[in-house]
């Protein structure tokens, strides 16, 4: 898509950690998070599961949780 639109794909990974180990998914992340993609989304139940990942392979991030409809960027 990259090079036939001249622009990285979004990305969405719709609670998908569940189903996975925590190999394949940082195995996932790994290969997602490189220049190929533009911006991904990735939704979890689990944050502390979901942050220990993603803080592990990257500091270009932001965390928002959604509460009753609210949503907040967390630190």
């Amino acid at each position: 898509m990259k090079e036939g639109y001249g622009f990285p794909p979004m990305l969405l990974l719709d609670d998908v950690f569940d189903k996975l180990d925590l190999g394949r998914i940082s195995n996932l992340l790994e290969m997602v998070a490189g220049s190929e993609f533009g911006q991904i989304f990735i939704t979890d139940s689990n944050k502390v599961r979901l942050r220990s990942i993603v803080d592990g392979i990257t500091t270009d991030r932001a965390y928002i949780e959604t509460v009753d409809g609210t949503f907040t960027r967390e630190a």
